[in-house]
């Protein structure tokens, strides 16, 4: 009984966590923002808000040493666990803005 109640929470969690993507991005607000916000939304699941998650198996970015053009990549095609996310972006600008901001969670 435990089990299936767990399930259920679980499953609804999730549920209500996709209809929340519907958010749009603030046309005033500033490219850094913009990029944390499109992370919060496409990636954080699994990446973590600090990008330290590593949920199903996904990197942890803080530590990363990848070139931007190897994260827009990986972004793009997909890698692993990790599926193409290319045509969820209305442009490439957008996964621009996303590179901007997991460098922010880059640990000195």
């Amino acid at each position: 009984m435990v089990l299936k109640l767990s399930f259920l929470l679980v499953f609804f969690y999730l549920l209500s966590s996709c209809n929340s993507s519907n958010q749009e991005i603030d046309p005033n607000s500033s490219p850094k923002e913009k990029g944390k916000f499109l992370f919060m939304k496409h990636c954080a699941s699994c990446h973590g808000i600090d990008g330290q998650l590593g949920a199903s198996g996904a990197k942890d970015l803080s530590t990363t040493n990848l070139s931007n053009r190897a994260v827009f990549l990986i972004i793009s095609n997909g890698k692993n666990a990790m599926p193409p996310m290319k045509n969820m972006f209305k442009d490439s600008s957008e996964i621009s803005l996303i590179i901007s901001h997991i460098k922010t969670l880059k640990k000195p």
